[in-house]
């Protein structure tokens, strides 16, 4: 069942994107066709740039993922640390937008310090 709902996570945003990128296309055909001025038409692709990044970027983490390397990870140092129970929250501001992230965290048990978080070392 998660499978499937991931699945169909990564599935919704790679559509989101496709949208935004024949607005982008149709853009430029049709600056071109009607001659618009080179720094009028950068202007227009620039604001559906923007939009075209956050989605492609939105897709990006999904297909990475939370994170979750498994129930118990050894670090380079020898300590065995668990993934644990509750996802930690973390906002990743981009140039492209905000984006609120669910990762997977490891540490000895929740209220200490976090050892390890696949994700962001990715």
């Amino acid at each position: 069942m998660m499978e499937s709902m991931a699945q169909t996570c990564t599935e919704s945003n790679r559509n989101g994107l496709e949208p935004s990128l024949n607005d982008l296309k149709a853009s430029v055909e049709r600056a071109a066709r009607e001659g618009i001025a080179a720094h009028e038409a950068e202007a227009g692709l620039w604001h559906r740039v923007l939009p075209l990044g956050h989605h492609a970027l939105g897709f990006l983490f999904r297909l990475v993922g939370p994170g979750d390397v498994g129930e118990v990870v050894v670090l380079p140092d020898g300590q065995a640390v668990r993934r644990l129970d509750t996802p930690h929250p973390r906002v990743y501001q981009s140039v492209f937008g905000r984006f609120e992230l669910e990762r997977v965290v490891y540490g000895t048990r929740e209220g200490q310090k976090i050892a390890y978080v696949p994700f962001d070392t990715q």
